[in-house]
C-alpha cells in the first residue's frame, strides 16, 4: 500500500535514473563539448592574474560584442569547463541533476496554482511534471552545456513559486525572491523578461477584475514595469548593437514579424491558438463563477503567449523552444487533475495512458538522443586520424547549425567550412587536398552545381562523409537519409506540419 502511494515517486526516479544510466554508459565515447572556445574563456579566466576583472571583462565583451548580457551563464560556464574539462561526462550529470530539479520546482508550482488536493499532490508534482519530454524540444537543454534555456526554465519556476507565495502570505517580504530568480534567469537570456511582462498583465487583471490582492499587484506593476522599461532601454541603447542580437532588431518590422508567423509550422501556430483560448478561458471562468482558487493558472498561458511573442523575430527553432515546454503542458494541468480526479478507473486509465507516451518518448527519442553523444566523438576521431593519412583535406558542413562546425574544428583541428546558404560550388572546394561533404541528421538538402558526391568514406547512425569531386557538367540536389524509429518519425511528421 505505502509502495502504491509512492508510486509517483518511484516512476519519477526510475525515469531519472534510466537517464543517468544511459548518460553513463555511452560516457567513454563523449568527447565533443558545444561550443569548444568556452574552453579557452574559461581557462582564461581562471589562469588570469586578476580572474574577477577578466570575468567582467568578458561578461561586458559579452554584451557590446554579441549582443547579450549575460552573466549567469559566464559563471556557468567557467565553473564547469573549468572543473569538469576532462570529465565531460560530470557536465551532463550535472545538466540532468538541475532539470530535473526543475522539473520538481515545476510540480509544485503547477499545485500550487490550482489548490491540488492532498490525495493527488504527489501525481502533481512528481508524475505530471515528466510530461515535459513529451514536448520533444524540452530534451535539449539536457544535452548542450551551453544552451542558456535550462536556467529560464529553473529561474521562471523559482520565481512563479516565490509569486503566487506572496500572493498566499499577503505580504510584500517575498517579492524580493520573485525579482531575484527573475533577474537570475534574466542574466542567463533576455527571453526571461518574458515573466516580467506577464506579472505586469496579472497584476492589471489583478486590479481590474481578479481582486485577490490589489495593493500587492500594485506593487508588482511598479517593480515590473521599471524592469521591463530599464531592461528595454538598456537592450536598445546596448545589446541591439551586438553581432548576434542585431539580427534580432533588423526583424522587428511589422511585415517581417507577419511573415514570421506566416511561415511558422503549424504547432506553433497552435501554440499561439492555444496561449490566446487558455487566458480567455480562465477570464471568463472567472468573470462566471467568481472563483479565485485558480485563477493563478493565467500566469502559465500568458507566459506562453510572452516567448512565442518574445522569439518571434528570431524564428522558431527547435532548441530555442525549450522554455515552452512548462508553459505548454502547464495549460492541460487541471485537465489532468480533473481526471484523476473523477473515479478510480479514470485515475488509473489516465496514468496508465501517461505512462505509455513517457515511455514512448524515453526510449524512442530520448535514449537515441544520449547515443547520439558518442556517434560525434567517434566522428571526431575518424577525422582526427584520417588527417595523419590524407593532409591538407577540407570538410564542408550543411546548414542549420554554425555552431557544430566551429566545435569540430575546435577538437579535431580540422579545415571545417560552413555552407551558410545550403549550395556548393567549386569555389569552396580545396585545390590543396581532398574535399568531403560532412552531414547528420540535422542537416537540410544541399544544391550542388559542378560538384557531385564521389564516395561514401564514414557514416554511423547520425553521421556521414562523402569524398567530392567535380563535375562542371553537374546540377543537382542532395539530402542525407538517415533511418529514424517509429517516435522519431512522428515527431518529424509533426515537426514539419
Amino acid at each position: 500500500m505505502k509502495m502504491l502511494k509512492n508510486f509517483p515517486v518511484i516512476i519519477f526516479i526510475l525515469f531519472f535514473s534510466a537517464i543517468l544510466g544511459a548518460t553513463v554508459y555511452y560516457a567513454p565515447g563523449w568527447g565533443l563539448m558545444d561550443d569548444c572556445q568556452n574552453l579557452g574563456r574559461a581557462s582564461a579566466v581562471l589562469h588570469s592574474p586578476s580572474p574577477v576583472q577578466e570575468f567582467l571583462k568578458n561578461v561586458w565583451g559579452d554584451a557590446i560584442g554579441w549582443g547579450i548580457f549575460r552573466p549567469v551563464y559566464h559563471l556557468w560556464i567557467i565553473t564547469v569547463y573549468n572543473l569538469f574539462a576532462r570529465m565531460p561526462t560530470a557536465i551532463y550529470i550535472l545538466m540532468a541533476l538541475i532539470n530535473m530539479c526543475s522539473l520538481l520546482i515545476w510540480g509544485r508550482v503547477f499545485c500550487s496554482f490550482y489548490n491540488v488536493k492532498k490525495e493527488n499532490s504527489q501525481l502533481g508534482a512528481y508524475l505530471f511534471p515528466l510530461s515535459f519530454f513529451l514536448f520533444t524540444p524540452f530534451w535539449n537543454i539536457f544535452m548542450y552545456i551551453s544552451l542558456q534555456e535550462k536556467f529560464v526554465v529553473l529561474f521562471s519556476a523559482l520565481s512563479f513559486y516565490f509569486f503566487k507565495k506572496s500572493y498566499e502570505v499577503a505580504s510584500n517580504r517575498l517579492v524580493p525572491f520573485t525579482f531575484l530568480f527573475l533577474i537570475l534567469g534574466l542574466f542567463s537570456k533576455p527571453t526571461t523578461l518574458c515573466l516580467a511582462l506577464v506579472y505586469i498583465v496579472f497584476a492589471l487583471l489583478d486590479c481590474l477584475l481578479f481582486k485577490i490582492r490589489p495593493a500587492l499587484s500594485l506593487v508588482y506593476l511598479a517593480i515590473s514595469g521599471i524592469l521591463a522599461v530599464a531592461y528595454t532601454t538598456f537592450t536598445f541603447k546596448i545589446q541591439i548593437h551586438g553581432q548576434y542580437t542585431a539580427s534580432y532588431g533588423h526583424n522587428l518590422k511589422p511585415m517581417i514579424l507577419i511573415g514570421k508567423i506566416l511561415a511558422a509550422n503549424l504547432i506553433i501556430k497552435f501554440l499561439f491558438l492555444l496561449g490566446i483560448v487558455s487566458v480567455l478561458f480562465h477570464i471568463i471562468k472567472f468573470i462566471l463563477t467568481k472563483d479565485k482558487n485558480d485563477v493563478f493558472g493565467v500566469l502559465l498561458p500568458l507566459g506562453l503567449l510572452g516567448f512565442l511573442t518574445l522569439l518571434m523575430p528570431w524564428g522558431y527553432q527547435s532548441y530555442l523552444l525549450c522554455d515552452l515546454a512548462p508553459f505548454v503542458l502547464g495549460i492541460f494541468f487541471p485537465l489532468y487533475i480533473w481526471l484523476i480526479g473523477r473515479n478510480t478507473f479514470s485515475r488509473c486509465s489516465v496514468n496508465a495512458a501517461f505512462l505509455v507516451l513517457i515511455s514512448a518518448v524515453l526510449i524512442g527519442l530520448i535514449l537515441p538522443r544520449i547515443s547520439k553523444m558518442g556517434e560525434i566523438t567517434k566522428t571526431e576521431d575518424f577525422l582526427k586520424s584520417r588527417s595523419l593519412q590524407y593532409r591538407h583535406s577540407r570538410y564542408l558542413l550543411l546548414p542549420p547549425y554554425s555552431e557544430s562546425a566551429y566545435a569540430l574544428n575546435g577538437f579535431t583541428s580540422e579545415d571545417i567550412a560552413y555552407l551558410a546558404d545550403g549550395k556548393i560550388d567549386e569555389t569552396f572546394l580545396t585545390d590543396k587536398g581532398n574535399n568531403y561533404l560532412l552531414v547528420n541528421d540535422q542537416c537540410s538538402k544541399i544544391r550542388m552545381n559542378g560538384v557531385r558526391l564521389a564516395e561514401e568514406i564514414y557514416s554511423n547512425k547520425t553521421w556521414q562523409i562523402y569524398s567530392l569531386a567535380i563535375d562542371k557538367n553537374y546540377t543537382g540536389e542532395f539530402k542525407p537519409l538517415f533511418k529514424n524509429n517509429l517516435i522519431q518519425e512522428i515527431k518529424t511528421t509533426l515537426r514539419n506540419l
